[in-house]
């Protein structure tokens, strides 16, 4: 039976539709249906809220702000035209994500990351100490831009050994067109990853060839980045030299040219004792013969007293030499004179 009420209904006790006994102001046995509900149910208590109600077939939509306080999985696909996804706080965990843009603190990825088009960073990417950035055979790493997009600055990579906390340890640097520099104090050329020096090591010079088969137009340099070669280069251990050795002598690179005289010639020359030695880090100990740069005048020896200047040697021995057989000669000819003049005199 059916009433219909077209005044206020008001009820003081309590209502039940389908219930003899309710407990409550409206209590329900049954489905309630309504075509809309004001406010927005966020007083609501001991509500569940499903969207199997509300999206029912595919092609529902749902509009406005969805807020989920716990959990949500989904076992389908996830998909549609989304420009920007935002995550002030928590954890994202998906599988593929088409694009993906995290602007605000730290933002840390675990697993796997597969990025088949271009990644774009505006700031720093950083990998802890057991991790690295591995690029397969025929990939490369572009600093300063490339072929179509040109940078502007100064590539370069900056290492920072065991935690020191200067700008940089040591540096690989394009500071030149066509240069690529080496900061470092020493640098160490090895085999494997111990880092223990190996026996033979090349440097390649030109392209595809070696120092020793380059055409003239490459060569093999040690000099200051500014003008002149001040920088010294220090062999430690024995060499080899497979074809001319020469040491640039040019009066372009010099000054204060003077004749070397014979006395100061013979002072010098007297000044160097020969000596027989072993080096330390021989252990053939093959025996040597040469000069103690500490001992030798001072005209001969490097600055810091620790070498000796052969070219200089030479010039000392070539100036003494010049003069003794310039007295050869002249005693030769004062010998056959005196030949000429002694009959039947032989002082040869």
């Amino acid at each position: 039976m059916t009433w219909q009420i077209d005044d206020d209904l008001y009820v003081t006790g309590k209502t039940g539709l389908g219930i003899d006994n309710p407990q409550e102001r409206l209590e329900v046995n049954g489905n309630v249906k309504a075509t809309s509900f004001l406010g927005d149910g966020s007083k609501l208590t001991g509500v569940v809220k499903n969207l199997d109600s509300v999206v029912k077939k595919a092609g529902d939509t749902m509009t406005g702000v969805l807020t989920i306080q716990n959990n949500l999985t989904v076992t389908g696909n996830i998909s549609g035209n989304i420009d920007a996804v935002n995550i002030t706080s928590g954890i994202l965990s998906v599988d593929r994500i088409p694009s993906l843009v995290a602007t605000r603190g730290e933002n840390t990825f675990t697993g796997t990351q597969s990025i088949n088009g271009d990644l774009s960073v505006q700031g720093e990417i950083n990998w802890g100490n057991s991790s690295r950035l591995q690029a397969d055979q025929g990939g490369s790493i572009e600093l300063g831009g490339d072929t179509s997009t040109p940078g502007g600055g100064t590539p370069y990579i900056d290492f920072h050994f065991a935690g020191l906390t200067q700008d940089f340890n040591t540096r690989i640097i394009n500071d030149a067109n066509g240069r690529l520099s080496l900061v470092a104090q020493e640098i160490c050329l090895s085999s494997g990853g111990g880092g223990t020096p190996v026996g033979a090591m090349s440097i390649d010079v030109g392209t595809f060839g070696t120092m020793e088969n380059a055409v003239n137009s490459y060569y093999f340099r040690v000099r200051d980045i500014g003008a002149g070669p001040s920088t010294p280069f220090y062999i430690r251990g024995d060499g080899q030299v497979f074809g001319q050795f020469a040491q640039s002598s040019s009066k372009e690179l010099k000054e204060n040219i003077g004749l070397l005289c014979l006395q100061e010639a013979a002072q010098i020359l007297a000044g160097l004792n020969p000596v027989k030695f072993n080096y330390k880090t021989d252990s053939d100990q093959h025996q040597n013969i040469g000069f103690i740069a500490e001992d030798v005048p001072e005209l001969l020896a490097t600055s810091d007293r620790k070498g000796v200047s052969i070219m200089d040697i030479v010039g000392v021995l070539t100036k003494v030499l010049q003069e003794q057989q310039k007295t050869i000669l002249e005693l030769a000819e004062k010998v056959k004179s005196l030949e000429a003049k002694i009959p039947n005199c032989d002082l040869g």
